[in-house]
């Protein structure tokens, strides 16, 4: 039998006179699909207020049903999109501030953003999103990677806390798709203002109800209505959120392949295969591989990493000095020795006309994330693993993105933990657009680029890096790289 959820403490239903009051600033309009109304503001100045909530309970929920007008995805932001609102990249479910969407001042918002990282976040402490994760004091803040709205459809969203527990999550349609910083115990929180408000020109909002217990997955996932939502949206947000139903790897090099490196990784020559960037003393050469360790997150900005303002000796990339060209296959061991940190795969990196970056340009030192993707250097970077303060690590998740036009290209979580101290396999494929990567042989990334969408063209040359960031530790062995040519080269 089916948990039946406790009553709710407070209820709004935003299109009926009740407790709420929309507010006098802009005039709001009633919208009906699917048999369900709700409340929609066509200014960014509509609102309306909810006088009564339990987000200074010890631990709470709240849920609430949100219908997007356009489908909400991840995209590139430009200055010109910030001219006349400078937070248009903001679509707000709920917050504390009257100034519906300027989320930095609130003490409490669930926000939609433009953009490819975090995209979807309920923050429960004053501050921007990399203030909460980055800052000398982490504050509460539950991530989801990159979420999605299909236009006119009715979602489920929940939100529930337990300050104590160190828990903050958020579920839509009863699946969890956002958690908070797993590696940070004690996250810091702020009271709640005591009226909510509601209102943005994307979005139609119809009920909001607020618990003062923590409501279990399942009694989230049997709230009224749940059954009715959209069973295909269900199913992919399980597969991209809980990781259901991966597929395996299905790929071998045949006779039209061929092997271009091969390197154990176990010979202190094989540094000499690379060119390093950034944190200088990262890599130890063992008896099992290369041995990355970069400084811890307090080190970030301590004066013997900063010799030169703005240069970030914390993190580091191993570049191949082998140049690739056409579809590309890798593939490597890792272990783990220790929680934290993040890895990434980069593939096809070169100029923005395909150059050599390396040779053509001054030799890059600054380890920090400009080069993936905010410098001149075109690449796909496969996020594989990430155990990071500013992305979901609740569970085991994956992000590629194509630099340095922030196109995501895929998301996916896996529903497992990291483990320390074994291998993991890791496999990549490009075959013209279409990316495929594995873990352990289990697919997590299949997408396909595509050159007509203003995001540039399919990458097919460049060379191959890893990057760690600051407080990763791990070892690489048994480096492959295959290559198919898209063309024969007469002479060179």
């Amino acid at each position: 039998m089916k948990p039946t959820p406790p009553l709710p403490r407070f209820s709004y239903n935003l299109t009926e006179k009740g407790a709420h009051k929309v507010l006098p600033s802009a005039p709001g309009r009633v919208v009906e699909v699917a048999g369900r109304r709700g409340i929609n503001f066509t200014s960014i100045r509509g609102a309306v207020a909810l006088p009564d909530h339990t987000l200074n309970e010890p631990k709470g929920t709240l849920s609430m049903w949100v219908m997007a007008l356009d489908d909400l995805a991840p995209s590139a932001r430009y200055p010109q999109h910030a001219k006349s609102n400078p937070h248009f990249a903001n679509h707000v479910l709920i917050t504390d501030r009257e100034m519906i969407p300027d989320t930095d001042v609130a003490n409490f918002s669930l926000v939609w953003e433009c953009y490819w990282h975090p995209v979807f976040t309920a923050k429960f402490a004053p501050g921007s999103h990399l203030q909460n994760a980055w800052g000398p004091v982490r504050g509460a803040e539950a991530m989801a990677g990159h979420f999605v709205f299909q236009r006119l459809e009715w979602y489920l969203i929940s939100v529930r806390w337990d300050r104590e527990a160190n828990l903050y999550e958020i579920f839509a349609n009863g699946v969890r798709v956002a958690a908070a910083d797993t590696t940070t115990p004690n996250l810091e929180t702020a009271a709640c203002g005591p009226v909510l408000y509601v209102g943005s020109p994307a979005l139609v909002v119809s009920e909001v109800h607020f618990f003062d217990t923590l409501l279990t997955a399942e009694e989230i996932g049997n709230l009224p209505g749940n059954s009715t939502t959209s069973p295909k949206i269900r199913a992919k947000l399980q597969k991209t959120f809980e990781g259901r139903d991966l597929p395996a790897l299905e790929w071998k090099p045949d006779k039209s392949w061929q092997k271009k490196l091969e390197l154990s990784l176990k010979d202190k020559s094989h540094y000499l295969d690379f060119f390093l960037q950034g944190c200088g003393d990262a890599v130890e050469f063992t008896k099992e591989g290369f041995r990355v360790r970069t400084p811890g997150m307090e080190s970030h900005k301590a004066p013997e990493y900063t010799p030169r303002p703005g240069l970030d000796m914390t993190r580091m990339y191993l570049w191949t000095r082998d140049i690739f060209e056409g579809d590309l296959a890798v593939s490597f061991e890792f272990k783990l020795h220790a929680p934290g940190g993040l890895c990434l795969l980069m593939t096809q990196a070169a100029g923005m006309q395909g150059e050599d970056f390396l040779n053509d340009y001054p030799l890059r030192v600054n380890g920090s994330m400009g080069t993936v993707c905010w410098e001149d250097v075109r690449n796909y970077h496969w996020e594989f693993y990430r155990n990071m303060v500013d992305v979901p690590n609740h569970l085991v998740s994956h992000a590629c993105l194509k630099n340095p036009w922030f196109k995501p290209v895929s998301y996916q979580n896996e529903n497992r933990h990291w483990e320390c101290d074994r291998w993991y396999r890791l496999d990549y494929v490009q075959e013209g657009a279409r990316l495929r990567g594995a873990i352990d042989g289990v697919t997590v990334m299949d997408a396909t680029d595509d050159a007509f969408n203003n995001n540039g063209p399919i990458l097919l040359n460049g060379r191959i890096a890893l990057r760690c960031m600051m407080r990763t530790d791990m070892t690489f062995r048994d480096l492959t790289v295959w290559n198919r040519p898209q063309f024969k080269t007469i002479s060179q």
